[in-house]
C-alpha cells in the first residue's frame, strides 16, 4: 500500500473513532449547560457551570469545571473579533490549508520511516476535523471544560478545551516526542 493511502486509511479510521466521541461530548454540554441562546445572534447566549473537581492544597489549589463556551476565533480565541462574514470563511481556508499540510507532513514522516509519526498526525488531524466540524456547521466551536488554578501564589487558567482540543495537544506532545528520540537514536 503506498504511503498516501496508508496515511489516508489511518486517518479515516481515527477520524471514525474520534469524531462521534467529540460531536457527542459537545451535544451532551449543549443540552445540559446551555441555558440560553438567542437564534439570531450567535454571540448571544447563557451558560451554567458545574464543578467537577476542586481540590486544595493548602493556599494552592485547582478546579475543573464543565461548562458551555462557545469560541468564534480560532485557538484562544484568536480572530474572533473579526466580522463573522470574513472570520468564517477565513478560518475555513486555514482549516483547509492546515490540513493539506498535516498529509503532506505525514506522508514525509512514512517515507522517512516514520509510522508512529505519520500515525500521530493522522491523529492529529481527525481530532482537528471535530472543531472543524462545529466552525463549518455552526460557525463556533463548542468548548466545555475549564481547568483554573492557583500555584505558588499565582492564579492561572486554561482557555475552555474539548475532546477534540485534548486530542489535538496530545498528539502534539506525542509528535514532538517522536521527532527528539527519533534524533537522540540517529545521534547515538
Amino acid at each position: 500500500m503506498s504511503s498516501s493511502k496508508k496515511i489516508i486509511k489511518n486517518f479515516l479510521l481515527l477520524t471514525l473513532l474520534t469524531l462521534p466521541i467529540d460531536q457527542g461530548t459537545k451535544e451532551f454540554a449543549r443540552a445540559e449547560f446551555l441555558i440560553h441562546e438567542d437564534l439570531t445572534d450567535t454571540t448571544i447566549y447563557q451558560g451554567k457551570r458545574e464543578n467537577i473537581l476542586a481540590q486544595e492544597f493548602g493556599a494552592e489549589w485547582v478546579t475543573v469545571n464543565l461548562t458551555y463556551v462557545r469560541n468564534h476565533g480560532a485557538s484562544w480565541g484568536v480572530m474572533k473579533d473579526l466580522s463573522e462574514s470574513l472570520r468564517r470563511p477565513v478560518l475555513i481556508i486555514i482549516g483547509i490549508f492546515l490540513g493539506m499540510g498535516c498529509f503532506w507532513a505525514a506522508e514525509k514522516l512514512q517515507r522517512a520511516g516514520m509510522q508512529k509519526g505519520a500515525a500521530t498526525l493522522a491523529l492529529l488531524l481527525a481530532g482537528a476535523v471535530g472543531n472543524f466540524v462545529d466552525r463549518v456547521r455552526l460557525g463556533y466551536v463548542v468548548d466545555f471544560v475549564t481547568v483554573r488554578g492557583r500555584i505558588v501564589g499565582r492564579s492561572w487558567s486554561l482557555p475552555a478545551f474539548n475532546v477534540a482540543d485534548i486530542i489535538i495537544v496530545t498528539s502534539l506532545f506525542c509528535l514532538i516526542y517522536i521527532i527528539i528520540s527519533s534524533r537522540d537514536q540517529k545521534i547515538n
